[in-house]
């Protein structure tokens, strides 16, 4: 059993010495250069380029039915408004049929694709960022539900 693999191993190297040595790389500049020395540089910009997308007033529009048995359906509507400052300050508020249920006022940031707003008083909303566009940001909440929305001029 020994021989076999001893054979196996050999063959694994057959033909690697034909091979032609190949031109360096171009240099690349010295952005790239700094980059490469310095991760973090470059993990620091992508999250800024990150953050500068979602800065701006977001909006979602929900309607609820609940279908009555003995008396007619109920709607109700419910509007998130999601309020991200560049100076790191953030407002979410969620209201159902025009009064305020949910409200967080605090610092925000994102640690990769989490969006976290810290109220001064220690609670924290977690929602994590899916997609974003110009026009368009969507967030899944902790119990899993997606929602769109859409950014106010």
């Amino acid at each position: 059993m020994r021989i076999p693999l001893l054979l196996l191993s050999g063959l694994c190297f057959v033909g690697c010495d034909n091979q032609k040595p190949q031109k360096p790389a171009a240099s690349p500049g010295p952005a790239a250069t700094n980059r490469a020395e310095n991760p973090e540089a470059s993990q620091a910009d992508g999250i800024a380029r990150h953050k500068a997308q979602l800065v701006g007033r977001w909006t979602n529009k929900d309607t609820e039915v609940d279908k009555g048995i003995v008396f007619d359906d109920k709607t109700d509507i419910f509007l998130r408004n999601l309020t991200l400052s560049a100076n790191g300050q953030a407002t979410y508020i969620m209201q159902k049929n025009g009064r305020t249920q949910v409200s967080y006022q605090g610092k925000w940031n994102l640690q990769g694709d989490i969006l976290f707003i810290d109220e001064p008083d220690g609670h924290t909303l977690y929602l994590r960022k899916v997609r974003v566009s110009e026009e368009r940001l969507v967030l899944r909440n902790d119990a899993g539900v997606e929602r769109i929305y859409d950014r106010i001029q």
